[in-house]
């Protein structure tokens, strides 16, 4: 049996309007940092704080306190519906935007259940971008940077090769 989605989730991913984001995330905090929707099926990106994280390790270190999570829902007979979660490290701390001129992956993408042709990337962009363009071949998008964290998403078919040439637009 799945869960539904909690009322907040369903609210996002039915409105594509991300909630208000705390300028600190406290210890086992999560927030909602992008949105993705196509059809029947969507996804929200998350930054979540680990409470035995240490925040004096790096991003390379087991006990790096800050994790990017992608949770994927299905709408079924008009309820939206949990189909899964996977995630990984986050390479900044919340509300820090990396250095530098561009956009880059974070390393972490996730599966689409129900559209087993879609790869869901994470991404983070330095302050100063707003919207990021990403291509893989001859396909192209673009996508909003979320402001406190740099977070970005985007959707491009599987197989296929990693995304490339990300750029702020």
């Amino acid at each position: 049996m799945s869960r539904t989605a909690e009322p907040e989730v369903a609210a996002v991913l039915e409105s594509g309007v991300l909630p208000q984001r705390p300028p600190t995330l406290a210890p086992d905090d999560e927030v909602i940092v992008a949105v993705w929707r196509q059809g029947v099926i969507g996804a929200v990106m998350t930054i979540w704080r680990d409470p035995d994280g240490d925040e004096t390790a790096t991003s390379d270190d087991d006990d790096w306190p800050f994790n990017v999570d992608i949770e994927t829902y299905e709408y079924v007979e008009r309820a939206c519906h949990w189909r899964g979660t996977g995630g990984s490290d986050w390479p900044v701390p919340y509300g820090d935007r990396p250095s530098g001129n561009w956009p880059f992956l974070t390393g972490y993408a996730s599966g689409v259940p129900g559209a087993t042709d879609l790869m869901l990337w994470t991404g983070v962009a330095p302050r100063g971008i707003e919207r990021v363009r990403a291509t893989m071949g001859d396909l192209m998008q673009e996508c909003e940077v979320e402001s406190l964290t740099g977070a970005f998403m985007v959707a491009f078919p599987y197989p296929g090769p990693e995304p490339s040439d990300l750029s702020g637009v």
